[in-house]
């Protein structure tokens, strides 16, 4: 016991705000269940990683939807290029994320991350998400369009992009991808970070989204209302929100797969 009452105490104690080990933390493929707070408790964790290096992130995006503009000027290739690549790309992102996460620096080379010893799994992984994502939306175009009205919309057609059944078709769509999206979510940091192959880890992904419907569904509601608020920029805001799109998808990850 001390004898001086105003004398600090000996031992260490830590700041409850900043005392997770990223390094100690316990990885288990049985996804933690939260309530729906969380979702945005997660959302407002990637405001953190966004302001933690807001000029590298701006700089990515800028670079990303330059590359996204570019490819799409090339006939066929722009139709694919970007859903084979952009989930490469992200797997990068979410080594700079942990890379913010444990206080180190966040650096435009992050970007291309994947290429490298995680390459393969990758690839494999945007193969499949591809396949899986156009067999479904691809199929209900077909089905409401039919195949030369789907080809229009392909080949960027806007008198078909502007038909009440290509907004409905588009909806359904979205309604019949939900689960593949699940399925991907949370897959890329799996693959990346925790060497998790990758259906398995599209499988881990899909089944810790279902445990967490609420949380992830509050998560995505907050982001729509993030990117309709772009609009009354201009646009502008997309050079923040993106970056807590991509970041949002790491924190939901610890989150959910850490103890």
């Amino acid at each position: 016991m001390q004898d001086n009452p105003y004398q600090a105490p000996a031992a260490e104690v830590a700041d409850p705000a900043s005392s997770t080990d990223f390094d100690t933390d316990q990885f288990s493929e049985t996804p933690v269940k939260h309530s729906a707070g969380a979702g945005a408790h997660w959302l407002g964790q990637s405001w953190g990683l966004f302001t933690a290096s807001p000029g590298t992130w701006i700089l990515i995006v800028v670079v990303l939807m330059g590359a996204t503009i570019a490819m799409q000027q090339v006939p066929l290739v722009g139709n694919f290029a970007p859903g084979l690549l952009y989930p490469i790309l992200t797997g990068g992102l979410m080594v700079g994320c942990h890379e913010l996460s444990r206080g180190q620096k966040f650096r435009f080379e992050h970007l291309f991350g994947a290429f490298g010893d995680r390459l393969l799994p990758m690839v494999v992984f945007a193969v499949l998400y591809f396949v899986a994502y156009s067999a479904a939306s691809g199929g209900v175009m077909i089905a409401m369009l039919g195949v030369d009205g789907y080809w229009a919309v392909l080949n960027g057609d806007p008198t078909a992009a502007a038909s009440r059944e290509f907004w409905l078709a588009m909806l359904l769509s979205m309604v019949v991808s939900i689960p593949i999206f699940a399925a991907y979510w949370l897959a890329i940091p799996l693959i990346m970070l925790n060497k998790v192959d990758p259906v398995k880890a599209a499988m881990l992904s899909f089944k810790a989204c279902l445990s967490n419907l609420i949380p992830l569904i509050l998560m995505a509601l907050l982001t729509v209302l993030l990117f309709i608020s772009t609009i009354l920029t201009l646009g502008l805001a997309l050079l923040i929100v993106l970056p807590m799109m991509f970041a949002s998808m790491y924190t939901s990850y610890r989150a959910i797969f850490y103890r």
